[in-house]
């Protein structure tokens, strides 16, 4: 019997001599003289180093994340916050240093309001471009910087434009980083129209998916479309019966570093 795992990944994988998938995509692992079996996995891996763990969650209900990139910023990222206020929604912001650092305030409100905070870089190069001391100043800046805005450190990586080699997994894992990529691109970056961006969500999505949309950027500096999508976004996957996670709820990770603790009881603590 021949079997084909297909696995959605939502973090990079690297397993040795089996298969190498540097995004979000379908890999399939065959074993040779054996007639198909295929077996749909929803899974979370990472590499450690000196071996491999695969760690594979089934996600058989209705759940879904959406991460929001390249924020904070004051112009979009309040209005997504906004909006998921409104819904009562939690969600996962992939941070950019430079960003934090000039928009703290908008950082605490995103903590405050019980959503994520992951490291994005300080200036969003691409990791595979620059030199491995780079990729590590990158990403220990960024997170001196959350850190020194809301009292916690995370441990949770989305390298710029998804971009990875085999060098920078094993950097981020010897650092102790999780890195969580993606599996529905909204695309919004590209100054589309809030029913070209929810188009784009509402047709890719299965339980367990992770969505990027940006809270800060975009062509032209515009995200009105993805703001003008995500409400019909959210009452569409709520009438349909999905629930909304983060990422470190999702798939059961420790977001922040142990002994730090939101801005909120910090304050409380002054």
């Amino acid at each position: 019997m021949k079997i084909i795992i297909i696995i959605i990944l939502y973090s990079l994988t690297v397993v040795k001599k089996f298969f190498y998938t540097l995004h979000i995509h379908t890999a399939f692992l065959a074993l040779p003289n054996e007639s198909p079996v295929i077996l749909c996995i929803n899974a979370a891996e990472y590499w450690l180093i000196g071996r491999v763990t695969l760690v594979i969650k089934l996600n058989q209900s209705k759940e879904i994340a959406l991460t929001f990139d390249d924020g904070p910023d004051q112009l979009w990222t309040p209005r997504v916050l906004d909006i998921l206020a409104h819904y009562q929604v939690k969600a996962t912001f992939f941070c950019v240093g430079q960003m934090v650092k000039y928009n703290p305030k908008i950082l605490e409100r995103i903590v405050k309001e019980g959503h994520i905070v992951g490291n994005h870089s300080w200036d969003h190069p691409d990791f595979t471009k620059i030199p491995l001391l780079a990729v590590q100043e990158q990403v220990e800046r960024t997170s001196d910087q959350i850190e020194k805005v809301v009292g916690v450190r995370p441990r949770i990586v989305r390298p710029p434009y998804g971009a990875v080699n085999e060098e920078v997994i094993q950097l981020l894992a010897a650092r102790d980083y999780e890195m969580i990529l993606w599996d529905i691109d909204s695309w919004d970056w590209k100054g589309l129209t809030g029913p070209q961006v929810a188009r784009n969500i509402l047709g890719h999505v299965t339980p367990g998916a992770v969505v990027l949309q940006h809270s800060a950027g975009g062509t032209k500096d515009t995200l009105k479309g993805s703001v003008d999508a995500l409400p019909y976004v959210i009452e569409v996957l709520s009438e349909q019966k999905y629930t909304f996670s983060t990422i470190s709820a999702m798939f059961q990770l420790a977001a922040y570093r142990a002994k730090t603790c939101p801005v909120e009881k910090r304050r409380r603590g002054r």
